[in-house]
């Protein structure tokens, strides 16, 4: 696919074909084609696996211009949610802090306010402290 990365996809569309493929062994197996006919690729598999088993056919997605030549598309993703994961690499690396450093470091004063609602309710901080580095109260 990264013969693709900076390529116009204009007039490209998207197709089901059908995957052929035969065993190799006992856990092995290996593409033997690409069909847009299920009942082809089902046929051309008949006893050409291994000990004559027959194919295996599954559908594909694939990106053509020609519907000829194509590109897999592999199944659906979504992006991780990167504010939720850079703000998760924030708290770990501050747990690694000791209060002192924080307070150094400036730290405290984007964490105060917010964060420190349940002083002295014997629950932890928003920040996951038992004792809460961005006032000095403990939890």
């Amino acid at each position: 696919m990264e013969i693709m990365l900076s390529e116009d996809l204009a007039g490209c569309r998207v197709e089901m074909w059908f995957e052929l493929s035969l065993s190799t062994g006992e856990t092995g197996s290996e593409v033997a084609g690409y069909f847009t006919d299920k009942d082809l690729a089902t046929e051309k598999g008949r006893g050409k696996g291994f000990f004559g088993a027959d194919g295996y056919v599954e559908p594909v997605f694939v990106l053509t211009r020609d519907g000829k030549t194509g590109y897999l598309i592999g199944k659906e993703i979504r992006l991780d949610d990167e504010a939720k994961t850079i703000e998760s690499v924030r708290e770990r690396a501050l747990k690694k802090l000791t209060a002192e450093e924080i307070r150094i470091l400036g730290l405290d004063k984007e964490r105060c306010g917010e964060s420190v609602k349940s002083i002295n309710t014997g629950q932890k901080c928003s920040c996951g402290f038992e004792e809460c580095p961005h006032c000095g109260d403990e939890y």
